[in-house]
């Protein structure tokens, strides 16, 4: 398994190679470079658009269910089929946090 690092590293990498797709997402190049730069810090929080490049990059499902009435379950699913799927629970309005099961499981 990658460590955390790396794992950052390779989305905001993917995120880069991506530019067009999530800089839209943010008023010009500036406000881009700088969300990147916050994203490389290593005790810098993810939010979703990290976890949109996640599953891209690692092609992995990632299957979010949520403290909120509304959008209590999110998919971020890969351009191609998953190899693996991720689960995390989201705390409005700002933790995520990883759902392991007491044994393996495929899915």
């Amino acid at each position: 398994h990658p460590s955390p690092p790396s794992v950052r590293r390779a989305v905001v990498a993917h995120m880069l190679e991506e530019r067009s797709f999530f800089s839209a997402m943010f008023d010009g190049d500036a406000d881009f470079e700088g969300y990147l730069r916050r994203m490389r810090e290593l005790k810098c929080w993810g939010d979703e658009l990290t976890l949109r490049a996640a599953a891209d990059c690692f092609s992995c499902a990632v299957h979010v269910v949520t403290s909120t009435e509304t959008n209590w379950y999110l998919l971020y699913s890969p351009a191609e089929k998953p190899k693996k799927h991720l689960f995390l629970v989201y705390v409005s309005p700002v933790h995520y946090d990883a759902l392991t099961l007491a044994e393996e499981t495929q899915i």
